[in-house]
Parts: C-alpha cells; structure tokens; sequence
C-alpha cells in the first residue's frame, strides 16, 4: 500500500521534491527501455516498437488509476485482457519489468476442457504460447514466464520456466510478504542482472531476492499478454493440459527494460505511491489526478 498518515491521506511534501529526489534532474529512465504502456485510453507501446490488441473490450478508468487513465478488466469472465503478436524477450539478459496493479475484490477467472469458473489465482502477465487442450508439449516447446497470483495465499509471484517438453526447470519467486488486498494499488518490479541475481519489489519494499535466475535458454518469442496468462503443463498429452487466467482489476503504466534498474530509479517510478512515468521528465513529477504534489488527496485516486 502507498504510505498514508495515519488519516489515510498523503503527506504533504514540497513541491518539486518527493524523498528528496529533485524533478528538475530526473534520471534517465529512458535508457535502454524496450516497451512502455500508459493504458491512457489505449494499449499503444510509447516505444512505438509493440501495440497492444485489446480482445473483449476492456474498459479505461479516469477515476481509479495511478496517473492519466488506467485499463479495467472486469469482469473477469468477460475474459477481457490485452495481447500482442509474437514478440522476443530474452530473459537471460539483464531485464525490468514494471508495473501498477490493483485488485478489485472480484475472482480471477480460469477456462480449461474440464470446465471453467471462479479461482483465487492465476497467470495475469507474461508470455505464453496458447494451444488447445490436449496439445502434445512435443514439438511444441513449452517455455513461459509470468506473473502469477498464488491461489492458496493469495500473494504476488513471478515464474519462469525454461527448456521444452519435460526439460528444464519452473523457478518461482514468492513475494510472501505481499498479499493482495482488495482496492488498492500495488507498484510491482521484477529485475535480473543478467549474472543470476533476481529481485522483486513491492511498493519500493524488497520482497524477493534469489542467486537461481537462469542465464541462458529463457529467451522466448511468444505472445505477450496483460490481464491474462497461461499454463502449458509440459507432461505429455495430458487432456488439462492448458489452462488460461483472466484478471479482475486493473493495470496502470507498464514498463519492460533491457536492463537492471537501480535501487534509485525503482524508487523514482515509485514516488512515494504517485508513481513516475514515460518520458520521465519533470511533467511527470507532482501530478496525480490533476493535484500538485503537496496536495492531499485520496491515496487509490
């Protein structure tokens, strides 16, 4: 959650600094920055490199985002969610992925040839190669990455699984501390450097940190998807062996780098709860729903 006094309003802080970081020098987030969504009224990549499609009309909030309009999926049976054509993502590298997330309340959705209906986890961001039920992982490869709702805590974790058919390893990392609560927005910041380290942030707090990144064979081209994901089940025909995810809340301002970010830089995109975004420079600072920084307002609007 965004730190709040004890009111739950914002603090007040001076206009042009947030934690001391001055707006007039922001750091160059724009280095080495592969794709970048606003979700202000339309799933365009700012980079220019990767648009969106949007499938089953997902909607566009004013009211309840980080900064300009955010993309509401919901709900979630709708099976609404926002996909690309296949797009390589080397995850062996040194990467970042960044976003806001907000959880309605409201049951993930998951779909698979046994049946479908209401969950409490699932697959909300990643890539994935979607086949039909039943699919032969032979010949097909079954490389994934993602992250994920654990169904049984409820908390945020990221997944890779590298290597084919019964080959390879799925990693996960649980944030264990970080369980969703409903209405309210979470900053979220995976990030490898590219030697095996991998770290995760949750509202600018380490939630993560593991030596067992994989450094090689975790570079994919599939679709990438937000507001759902899947599972291919790499043991043979199995006849469940798909299963699909679909979110109920909402996304605001992703972001994809080829390389690690500072400590600094997660807090810059951070800003205490306000959030920082593209292009990063001083527009991007002291505004949120129209108010000055130094203004209070209602922390989730």
């Amino acid at each position: 959650m965004v730190n709040t006094t004890a009111s739950g309003s914002r603090f007040r802080a001076p206009l042009g600094k947030v934690d001391g970081y001055n707006a007039a020098n922001p750091s160059d987030l724009i280095a080495n920055l592969a794709y970048y969504y606003k979700l202000d009224g339309n799933a365009n990549d700012e980079r220019g490199a990767l648009n969106l499609t949007e499938v089953n009309s997902p909607s566009y909030s004013s009211s309840t985002k980080i900064q300009g309009q955010s993309i509401q999926f919901t709900p979630a049976s709708s099976k609404e969610h926002l996909s690309s054509s296949n797009v390589t993502i080397n995850l062996g590298t040194a990467y970042t992925i960044h976003l806001w997330l907000y959880w309605d309340g409201n049951s993930i959705y998951y779909e698979n040839s046994a049946g479908s209906g209401a969950t409490t986890g699932g697959n909300i961001l990643g890539q994935f190669d979607y086949k039909a039920n039943g699919t032969s992982c032979t010949g097909n490869g079954d490389k994934f990455w993602g992250i994920y709702v654990e169904t049984s805590t409820g908390v945020i974790a990221f997944y890779i699984h590298t290597g084919g058919c019964n080959t390879g390893t799925i990693l996960t990392y649980s944030s264990a501390a970080s369980t969703l609560v409903a209405s309210t927005w979470y900053h979220i910041v995976m990030r490898h450097d590219g030697a095996g380290n991998f770290s995760m942030f949750v509202n600018n707090a380490s939630a993560v940190t593991a030596a067992t990144h994989p450094q090689s064979s975790a570079s994919w081209t599939r679709p990438l998807y937000i507001g759902s994901g899947g599972y291919f089940y790499y043991s043979g025909t199995y006849p469940n062996n798909i299963t699909r995810w679909y979110w109920s809340g909402y996304f605001d301002e992703v972001g994809i780098w080829n390389r690690k970010l500072t400590d600094t830089e997660v807090a810059t995109l951070y800003n205490v709860g306000i959030g920082t975004r593209y292009p990063f420079g001083s527009e991007s600072y002291g505004y949120r729903s129209g108010r000055r920084l130094g203004q209070v307002d209602d922390v989730n609007k």
